[in-house]
Parts: C-alpha cells; sequence; structure tokens
C-alpha cells in the first residue's frame, strides 16, 4: 500500500522500517503496533487519502472516522477512438464541437526508424507516404448525453508535433513542431472540418528549436510561438516571416497561455519565471517578470474565470498560486501565495473548475488531482491513464473533464462533485484509534 501511495501523493508519514522478523520480545511486537498505529493515523490526517482506493480497500475507514462522508467517485464516461501517436496537447472548438489533438511518437527506437526511413528513401515517398512522427487528429463530437465521437481525419508530418492553437475568429490552426517550423492552416467554417478540405497557407521557421507554444491573436493576425531557443517569435501567417522576436538569457520557454479576452501572453520558462506580455499593439509589451519561489522548469500556466488568480504547475509536482493584477499593474500588483500546493509527480498541465473554484492537475504518472487552492488542500486524487497526462479541458457546461495523455487515449469523465461540496464544508476530524 504504502509503495502505490508514493506515486500519487507528496509529504507521506515514514512507514517504520522494523518488521515482525526481527522481533523476539512482546515489547517489540507492542512497539511495533504502535508505530504502525501512528503511521496509520497519520495517514487519515491526509484529506485527500481518506477516499483513496488503494488506502480505502486495505482499510475499513468508515469504521475509524467519525464523520463518515459518501462520495460518488470518478466516472470514465467516453474514450475518443484512438489517436495511434501520443497526445501532446489538445484544443476544443466548442461552437463547431470539433476536438483537435497533436500528437507524435513518444518510443525513441520507433522515431529514429522513421526519420532514418524518411531520409533514406525520400524519392518513394509522396506527400502522405512516409513514415510519421508527428500528427493532428480532428474529431467530431457527434453526441455528449450519451458521449460519441468520430475521427474525422489525420494529417501527419515528417516532425514531432508539440503544441497546437486555433483562432475561432480566423478559423486559422497553427501546429508547432519540433523543427522549429510553424505549420499554418486556414479552415473555412462552411467546410466543417471535413477531410482534405482546408489550405496549407504557409510554413513558418521561426525558431531554431522545438516549438514549446503557440497563441493566434486575430485582433492583428500575427501568431505568437516560443521555444526551447529563449524565444518568443511574432510571425506574420499571410508571409510566412518572422516580424518581431525577443530572447530570454537562455532561459529555456516552456510554456505559453493566452488571454484572449485582454490581449495577454504568460510564458513560463525553466528558471520559475512568469514573463507577462500585452499583444494589444505591435511589437509585444512586456508588463512584468514575476520572479517566483522555485527555480525550476514550469510546465502548465491557467486562470480562474475572471482572471483575478493565476496558476502554475512545475516540473517538481508543486503548484504556485497568485493572486493576479489588474491589467497594466501585474508588476506592481501580482502576489505569489506564502504556500505552495505539494503534489506529487511533474506537473503537466493544470485547469479551472470554476463550479467548484479547484485546480485540477495533470502529472507524469497518469493521476489527476483536485486541489482546493485557498485552503492549501487536496481533495481527490485519481488514476487516469497509463501514461503521463499531457493536456486536460474543463467543460464548465456539462461539467466534464476531457483529459489527454501519451499514452494516445483522450478520455471524457464525471468528477466526484458531491465528495468536493461535502469536503469544502468541513474539516475531517479522526475518531477512535486504530
Amino acid at each position: 500500500m504504502h509503495k502505490n501511495l508514493l506515486l500519487k501523493y507528496a509529504d507521506l508519514p515514514e512507514l517504520p522500517k522494523k518488521t515482525w522478523f526481527k522481533m523476539y520480545e512482546a515489547k517489540d511486537l507492542d512497539q511495533r503496533k504502535r508505530e504502525l498505529n501512528d503511521y496509520l493515523m497519520a495517514l487519515c490526517k491526509k484529506e485527500a487519502l481518506t477516499n483513496d482506493g488503494d488506502f480505502h480497500s486495505f482499510i475499513n475507514l468508515e469504521e475509524n472516522l467519525n464523520n463518515k462522508l459518501s462520495f460518488n467517485k470518478e466516472k470514465l464516461l467516453y474514450n475518443f477512438p484512438d489517436a495511434n501517436l501520443g497526445v501532446r496537447e489538445f484544443v476544443l472548438i466548442e461552437e463547431q464541437k470539433i476536438v483537435i489533438a497533436v500528437c507524435r511518437d513518444e518510443n525513441v527506437q520507433s522515431r529514429v526508424k522513421s526519420y532514418w526511413d524518411n531520409i533514406r528513401l525520400p524519392f518513394i515517398h509522396t506527400e502522405d507516404s512516409f513514415s510519421p512522427v508527428g500528427s493532428f487528429v480532428v474529431f467530431k463530437i457527434v453526441s455528449q448525453d450519451p458521449w460519441h465521437v468520430e475521427k474525422l481525419f489525420v494529417k501527419n508530418f515528417k516532425s514531432q508535433t508539440n503544441c497546437v492553437a486555433f483562432c475561432k475568429d480566423m478559423n486559422v490552426l497553427a501546429v508547432g513542431l519540433s523543427n522549429g517550423k510553424v505549420r499554418i492552416f486556414d479552415i473555412p467554417k462552411e467546410f466543417k472540418f471535413i477531410k482534405d478540405v482546408y489550405y496549407d497557407s504557409s510554413s513558418i521557421k521561426a525558431h531554431s528549436g522545438q516549438i514549446n507554444g503557440l497563441a493566434i491573436d486575430a485582433s492583428l493576425g500575427y501568431v505568437y510561438s516560443i521555444g526551447a531557443d529563449s524565444k518568443l517569435c511574432v510571425s506574420d501567417r499571410t508571409s510566412g516571416e518572422v516580424v518581431w522576436t525577443v530572447g530570454f538569457d537562455k532561459f529555456e520557454l516552456t510554456t505559453l497561455t493566452h488571454d484572449e479576452e485582454k490581449k495577454r501572453l504568460f510564458i513560463g520558462d525553466n528558471s520559475g519565471t512568469i514573463h507577462i506580455f500585452s499583444i494589444k499593439r505591435y511589437p509585444p509589451k512586456r508588463l512584468a517578470t514575476i520572479k517566483t519561489s522555485i527555480k525550476t522548469t514550469l510546465k502548465s500556466i491557467t486562470f480562474s474565470d475572471d482572471y483575478k488568480k493565476m496558476f502554475a504547475g512545475s516540473i517538481e509536482g508543486d503548484i504556485l498560486c497568485f493572486d493576479l493584477g489588474d491589467y497594466g499593474r501585474e508588476k506592481k500588483d501580482t502576489k505569489e501565495y506564502p504556500y505552495i500546493l505539494k503534489g506529487k509527480g511533474k506537473c503537466q498541465s493544470l485547469v479551472w473548475d470554476e463550479n467548484n473554484k479547484c485546480i485540477l492537475s495533470g502529472n507524469k504518472s497518469g493521476n489527476i488531482a483536485i486541489w482546493l487552492p485557498e485552503e492549501n488542500r487536496c481533495l481527490y486524487v485519481f488514476n487516469a491513464h497509463l501514461h503521463k497526462v499531457t493536456s486536460l479541458h474543463w467543460d464548465r457546461e456539462q461539467k466534464r473533464l476531457i483529459t489527454g495523455s501519451s499514452d494516445g487515449k483522450i478520455k471524457v469523465w464525471t468528477l466526484p462533485h458531491s465528495f468536493i461540496e461535502t469536503a469544502k464544508k468541513k474539516k475531517f476530524t479522526i475518531g477512535k484509534r486504530l
């Protein structure tokens, strides 16, 4: 049990080391019982564990907690058709009921073989006949009660795909590749993403290394990208040229979030710093540089619906919380909370659940954690995928969580909301000794 819990939770109490095989007297056995009792009591004080599957199956908590808690567990509603390659990121276009996922080959040996085949035998390859190491996949949501999704088509690439952005006002799709290129596609609404009915309008060589984040803004029509080369680039999609670039002192830029309403970019790097830019006008204007309390790679940045609170997840599993200043006052007013949400495993993606005022985080182990940031509490953890969770989307209307993973799966979940509502209203107290 302890080994299973270590995969999901941080700051667990230490398991007593001595085993009964080394005990020769009754007092040793009594001491062992006390140590195990203290260990189990310490576990029960961790709120998220009171409804963990591994813990719950090991010990009957209902007989040992004064506050009995009934709750509905998470439920898997639907598995999307297989994406074939590992899902790196996806976007949901709600008006058109379309999901676009960028996928890539995560197997090193397979990827090397594909690269070699594409170089060795280029004369037999056409535009669509080569060994793909990246792709974007377009899914159509046919119904949501019950869920049913159809795979419309797949566009393959000879390079890994890392990120995606879609501008609904322009109906333009951008895909970031590991070779530093941004591929731009115009997809007219009237064509409804029918296979092969799109225009591959341009390919922009924006970076010298892997592209880690993309955004498209309709007001100026530019494409914004960040990369492993420590640069933020602004590209003109019509000319296919980079028109503006700024560097960041050799720190790799690792995550980008676009505030479409207030025209801001939030960029995280591998030194734990968040850079905020205004893109209302050209060129972008730096609003603030926030040096966080950690000095490690930031993997995801998200916000409450009113953009008053900001959350950043790190590769070490920590989640930082901020009160975000008003537009134009980010430098002076942004305040980091005095505590860090200590997650287990590398945080890969974050999303905000406005209904319950919770943060949902996905990590490298395939787990989803539910947090109450205002109270520095982890409420619940469940396993969603076999491999790392790379992308999350919270459907506010349907109250559904959509998860994507490097295992090639996209899944739809209901969350244990009755449990969350109960847990938010009261703290747990431990009853009799176990």
